[in-house]
């Protein structure tokens, strides 16, 4: 959850200032491993959009990229892949 709080105000100089200040509520789970079938926690999480957007350097989706794969295709969501430098 986020909530953003601004407010707008004009300098002497007629610029227009911005101010502002964002709330950040998460909710943090521990489940190891992560990635075992048998834990459904994450997938519950992404059941109710039916997608799953995964952002990973380049070093580590060759390593966690088949056991990734497997959770979420268990649980029959879809993955998008962004993979960075």
């Amino acid at each position: 959850m986020s909530d953003l709080t601004a407010s707008v105000t004009e300098d002497p100089r007629g610029s227009l200032v911005v101010e502002g200040y964002v709330a950040l509520k998460y909710n943090f789970h521990y489940t190891s491993p992560v990635f075992d079938v048998n834990h459904s926690k994450l997938a519950k999480i992404y059941e109710r959009w039916g997608r799953v957007l995964i952002v990973m350097d380049t070093i580590l989706h060759p390593i966690y990229k088949d056991q990734i794969e497997g959770y979420f295709a268990h649980y029959n969501i879809p993955i998008t892949w962004k993979i960075i430098k």
